[in-house]
C-alpha cells in the first residue's frame, strides 16, 4: 500500500553553491543598459540635534546634528531625550509639539492659536517625595490632517512656509507658518509665590510633507521638441493667447501658443520642457521681431518709455513661473506675487517644427523651445487654507520694443500649475 502524497519523505538534496557576489556597476564583459537612481530622504550621516536654554537640552534623533532645525516629513516621528541640569522640586515636565499661522496685512499682525497642538506628559510629580529623573525619552508623531477653525474642514497639515525662505519680502502683507517643539518643565511654588515657576525650551521645526506628480514629464524631447507636438500630442497641453494689434494698426492680431508637459503638476527640482509658436501673417510676425528703432521725435511722444527702453529693438519674451500668496486676515483680502522660476527660450530653426500645427495657409510662424525649474532657493510646494492660500502659474509674457510698439500691446497670460517638492522618478 503506497502513502499519500503528503505522508512521502522530502526527496534529497545537495547544497547548492553560495550565491555570486552582486555589485551595481558593470562587469568587465557587462554594460549597462538602464538605471534608475534613487533619492533619499533621510541622509546615511543622520544623527543627533541637540539645543539647550535653562538647563534644559533636548536631543532629537535621526537629524542632521549640523541643521539650523529637525525636519520632520508626512507622519513625522519625533523621538528624542530630554536631559535636565537641576531635577529638584520639579512637578511635571511635558513636550509639545505646536503649529501656528502668523499673518499681516499693512503692519497689522494677526496670530491666531495654535491650528495644532500635541502634548505627551513625561514626568508627573506622585507625591512631595517624587524626585524627577535628570533623563526623559519621548516620542511624537505627527498627525496628517487638522481642522481648519475658519470653516470646520479637515486639510493637510499645511508644511513650513516662509516667502523669506523664496528670498523675498512682500510689501504690506506678511505670511508665515511655523512649528515648533516646546519643552515645558513647572516646578513647586517657593515660600509665599502665588504662582508655580516653570521654565521652558522652544526648538523650531521643519515640516516638509513629500508629494509627487502623478506621471512622468515627456523624457528628452529635445532637439526641436516641437516635433513630439504631432507624434505625441497627449503629452502636452496647448495654452492659447492672443497679441492683439492696436487699432491705428494695419496689422493683423498674432497667435501665440504655449505648449507645456500635459501633467501640470511638476516637482521643484524639475526641469519643465516648453514650446512657444508665433502665428500670423509674416508682415506682423516682422513688425513684432525685427521692429525698428524708434526716432527721436516719436520717444519725445511717448512719455511712458525711458530712454533705455529705446535702445531695445527686440521684444522681449518671457516663459516663467509665478507664485501668488492670498491672504485674508481683519476682515481684509491681499495678494501677492513673486517670480520663483524664469525660462530659456531659443529659436527652433525654419523647417524644423512639424507643418501641421494648426497654422493656416496664408500664416507664417515662428517656433521657440526652451525649459524652465523654479529657483534653488524654492523649497514648499503650493498649499491652502482659508487664510492663506500659496499657488503658481506659467506665465507667457511678450513687450514689444521699437516701432512695434505703436502696432501691437502687451500680452500676458497665466495658467495655473501645481509645484510639488518631488519629481516623478524620485522614490518617496
Amino acid at each position: 500500500m503506497s502513502l499519500p502524497d503528503f505522508l512521502l519523505p522530502p526527496p534529497t538534496y545537495s547544497l547548492s553553491a553560495a550565491a555570486p557576489s552582486y555589485s551595481s556597476e558593470p562587469g568587465p564583459s557587462e554594460q549597462r543598459l538602464a538605471i534608475t537612481s534613487r533619492k533619499s530622504s533621510r541622509q546615511e550621516s543622520l544623527g543627533t540635534l541637540r539645543r539647550s536654554h535653562s538647563g534644559i537640552v533636548i536631543a532629537l534623533r535621526d537629524q542632521d546634528a549640523t541643521a539650523d532645525a529637525p525636519t520632520y516629513g508626512r507622519g513625522g516621528y519625533i523621538a528624542g531625550d530630554v536631559e535636565l541640569a537641576g531635577n529638584q522640586s520639579i512637578l511635571s515636565v511635558t513636550a509639545t509639539i505646536e503649529g501656528r499661522l502668523e499673518l499681516s496685512i499693512a503692519e497689522l499682525s494677526e496670530s491666531e492659536a495654535p491650528f495644532l497642538s500635541i502634548s505627551q506628559t513625561l514626568w508627573k510629580a506622585d507625591g512631595a517625595s517624587s524626585t524627577c529623573p535628570s533623563l526623559l525619552p519621548f516620542e511624537l508623531v505627527l498627525p496628517e490632517t487638522y481642522q481648519d477653525r475658519v470653516d470646520e474642514r479637515t486639510r493637510p497639515l499645511l508644511p513650513s512656509f516662509d516667502p523669506f525662505s523664496d528670498g523675498l519680502v512682500m510689501q504690506s502683507m506678511s505670511a508665515r507658518v511655523e512649528y515648533r517643539i516646546v519643552i515645558r518643565v513647572t516646578k513647586a511654588k517657593l515660600g509665599k509665590m502665588l504662582w508655580k515657576p516653570s521654565k521652558s525650551l522652544t526648538v523650531r521645526m521643519n515640516y516638509a510633507p513629500r508629494s509627487r506628480p502623478h506621471q512622468p514629464i515627456i523624457a528628452s524631447p529635445f532637439p526641436f521638441l516641437t516635433g513630439t507636438l504631432k507624434s505625441l500630442p497627449e503629452e502636452w497641453t496647448q495654452i492659447c493667447a492672443t497679441m492683439s494689434s492696436k487699432p491705428t494698426s494695419l496689422l493683423s492680431d498674432i497667435d501665440c501658443h504655449l505648449f507645456i508637459p500635459a501633467v501640470q503638476i511638476y516637482g521643484i527640482a524639475d526641469e519643465i520642457p516648453f514650446s512657444l509658436q508665433l502665428r500670423a501673417p509674416a508682415a506682423s510676425l516682422q513688425a513684432l521681431l525685427l521692429p525698428a528703432a524708434p526716432t527721436t521725435s516719436s520717444l519725445a511722444l511717448r512719455r511712458m518709455h525711458t530712454a533705455s527702453s529705446a535702445k531695445l529693438v527686440e521684444p522681449t519674451l518671457r516663459v516663467f513661473i509665478r507664485r501668488q500668496v492670498v491672504v485674508n486676515a481683519r476682515g481684509q483680502r491681499l495678494a501677492r506675487s513673486y517670480t520663483i522660476g524664469e525660462g530659456t527660450l531659443r529659436p527652433v530653426p525654419p523647417g524644423s517644427a512639424p507643418v501641421n500645427v494648426g497654422v493656416a495657409p496664408e500664416d507664417a510662424a515662428v517656433d521657440y523651445e526652451g525649459e524652465i525649474r523654479c529657483e534653488p532657493e524654492v523649497t514648499v510646494g503650493g498649499f491652502g487654507t482659508a487664510r492663506l492660500t500659496v499657488s503658481d502659474f506659467l506665465m507667457l509674457s511678450i513687450i514689444p520694443a521699437g516701432t512695434s510698439v505703436d502696432s501691437f500691446a502687451e500680452v500676458t497670460k497665466a495658467h495655473p500649475i501645481r509645484i510639488v517638492t518631488e519629481s516623478y522618478r524620485t522614490a518617496v
